[in-house]
């Protein structure tokens, strides 16, 4: 728990804000939000330092400076964990291609894409794919239902009550 407490809650959202719990500086944290909002909503088109710059009237020096403080990485880290991220849906709620995913979500090749994501994801997009795409239920995905047993599910229930009956009767005796 202190690992991750100390690694891994850079930055949180409250209410489509971000908040920043290590900075106790609300005039950086606020920056910060627009800074992680900006990213996020325009991730798929190309955005400089010196984007961001011309929006909060700052440095690039400092901007890259409060971006790596807030949220651990870098801006380059930051924006490819980004889009990332929005490509996790594509992934699984589409049947595009990669290399279409990758573009769309403003990857410049794709093999950037597959670096940035298997180091978040600890597998290739294909591979996270295939592993999770299963157990996803889209729009254009259909269900996978089988039907089940009437006998397994006899079995399954009386099982479930007699293990709540047992745990009435302990309670009672107690």
């Amino acid at each position: 728990l202190s690992f991750l407490n100390e690694f891994f809650h850079y930055f949180s959202f409250e209410n489509k804000v971000v908040v920043n719990t290590r900075n106790d500086n609300p005039v950086s944290v606020e920056r910060l939000g627009r800074i992680i909002n900006y990213i996020y909503e325009n991730h798929a088109k190309k955005i400089t330092l010196e984007d961001l710059s011309d929006l909060e009237h700052l440095s690039t020096y400092y901007i890259s400076h409060l971006i790596t403080g807030g949220t651990g990485m870098n801006f380059r880290e930051f924006l490819c964990f980004a889009r990332v991220e929005f490509s996790e849906m594509l992934l699984l709620d589409t049947n595009k291609k990669i290399n279409k995913i990758a573009q769309e979500v403003g990857f410049s090749a794709t093999s950037y894409y597959k670096k940035y994501f298997k180091k978040w994801f600890g597998m290739s997009p294909d591979e996270y794919r295939k592993k999770y795409l299963r157990d996803t239920k889209a729009p254009n995905i259909p269900a996978k239902l089988n039907p089940a047993n009437p006998a397994t599910i006899s079995k399954i229930l009386r099982k479930s009550l007699d293990q709540l009956s047992k745990q009435s009767n302990e309670s009672k005796s107690e």
